[in-house]
């Protein structure tokens, strides 16, 4: 089978799985509960395929963008030492996952997602890590176009500030 096909394939895939993710998004309607009260944590910002830096986006500047509208927007980004002493152990992953077409296209999925440590009301002795918010969404740009994933990130960054916003307004008890 033809390479072209595997990544078609492979885009399909990408697809599929954004489709559940926001199935999934609406059904969890409430998930900005779980930024209550959160007033400082983790950065992490990942892409998955190298090329698309090669091809002009820099992983370091996004980072440092969404730190900045982070910080602007009043949260305290936490260094990876004081983070692991802080209870629940909250971080917001940003994710960029590409593939290049032979075509001259990547395809795209970006997602923003908190995380925290949770337990189960059935056995709260235990717990884990797991998103309790999130957002993405996925496309196709011309190789020549990558910079444009980055104005897409950050409109992703501007979503999860809405909520944050919405349930962290200044007045509120924390």
């Amino acid at each position: 089978m033809s390479r072209t096909f595997f990544q078609g394939l492979l885009a399909l895939s990408i697809l599929l799985c954004a489709v559940s993710a926001q199935a999934q998004q609406r059904f969890t309607a409430d998930q900005k509960q779980s930024l209550q009260g959160i007033t400082a944590f983790l950065l992490i910002v990942e892409f998955e395929e190298s090329t698309v830096e090669i091809d002009g986006l820099n992983r370091a500047e996004l980072e440092i963008e969404v730190a900045q509208r982070l910080r602007r927007a009043g949260i305290r980004l936490m260094n990876e030492v004081e983070w692991s002493r802080q209870p629940g152990v909250p971080f917001l992953y940003v994710y960029l996952n590409t593939v290049r077409s032979e075509l001259g296209f990547y395809s795209y999925r970006a997602e923003v997602r908190f995380k925290q440590e949770v337990s189960p009301v059935r056995n709260t002795s235990i717990s884990s890590i797991a998103t309790t918010w999130e957002t993405g969404s996925l496309g196709f740009i011309g190789v020549n176009r990558v910079e444009t994933l980055k104005p897409e990130v950050l409109s992703l960054i501007d979503e999860f500030l809405i909520d944050y916003r919405q349930i962290n307004r200044p007045g509120q008890p924390r």
